[in-house]
């Protein structure tokens, strides 16, 4: 689904004798258009350890809640006994809280966490995606299942196909710190990139079915761009 403005962009090329009130009627018109596709969205809520610096981060008390008896409360917890509570996840209908998900994280053999501070999340109608640690985890609305992709390394970037969409579309990318995977919602992990980064990968565009990104590898000096085939996740231009 393209963007209002997109839209609107598209039509005014085709129909540049549109007035300011057509426009602006023609603006409304779409946002309570996409209101009304779009009324899911997941945060990670702002707890008394977060590093909310990058991510998609609400307070608890900017949400409608309800009653404790009513509140749908989940574990997201692949690890079992060795998983630690880390972040909270809240899947709201508008500004009201439908289900509150606790996340868990790895524990190494020395007690330490496998967390990083990258929380970002993508929502649609029907399914949300959030990053956390070393997973991707996507959580079925109507279901309340989840379902996790273990992907051995941390976590960083969640990004919708094409990129300038802002809800979670049936391939997105998932950026970690030395590769990208496409994930279909359905069939999981379609590819792993070869090694794009060493210290945090990130995508920056998708176009013409190339993946455009750069990659750390000693920072902050010496970031590399590369591009991939979306189609294979193989270098068409290597960062080495």
């Amino acid at each position: 689904m393209l963007s209002v403005w997109q839209n609107l962009s598209a039509v005014a090329l085709k129909r540049q004798s549109l007035s300011v009130a057509e426009l602006t009627a023609m603006l409304a018109a779409e946002l309570l258009m996409e209101i009304a596709v779009m009324t899911y969205r997941a945060w990670f809520l702002i707890l008394d350890h977060s590093d909310y610096v990058s991510g998609d981060y609400i307070n608890r008390d900017d949400l409608e809640w309800p009653p404790a008896n009513e509140l749908v409360v989940l574990e997201v917890n692949p690890f079992g006994e060795r998983g630690a509570l880390r972040r909270k996840v809240v899947v709201c209908n508008g500004n009201r809280v439908e289900a509150l998900l606790h996340v868990y994280v790895g524990v190494d053999e020395l007690g330490f966490l496998l967390v990083q501070c990258f929380s970002h999340t993508l929502s649609n109608d029907r399914k949300v995606a959030f990053i956390c640690g070393q997973h991707v985890h996507l959580f079925d609305i109507a279901s309340q299942r989840t379902t996790s992709w273990f992907l051995q390394d941390y976590v960083s970037q969640l990004c919708p196909v094409p990129e300038y969409l802002e809800t979670l579309t049936d391939d997105f990318l998932v950026a970690t710190f030395e590769y990208v995977f496409l994930i279909n919602v359905q069939r999981g992990i379609v590819w792993k990139s070869p090694q794009c980064g060493y210290d945090c990968v990130g995508v920056h565009r998708i176009e013409e079915g190339i993946v455009y990104g750069s990659g750390d590898w000693d920072p902050p000096y010496d970031a590399r761009d590369f591009r991939l085939d979306l189609r294979t996740g193989q270098f068409i231009e290597s960062p080495h």
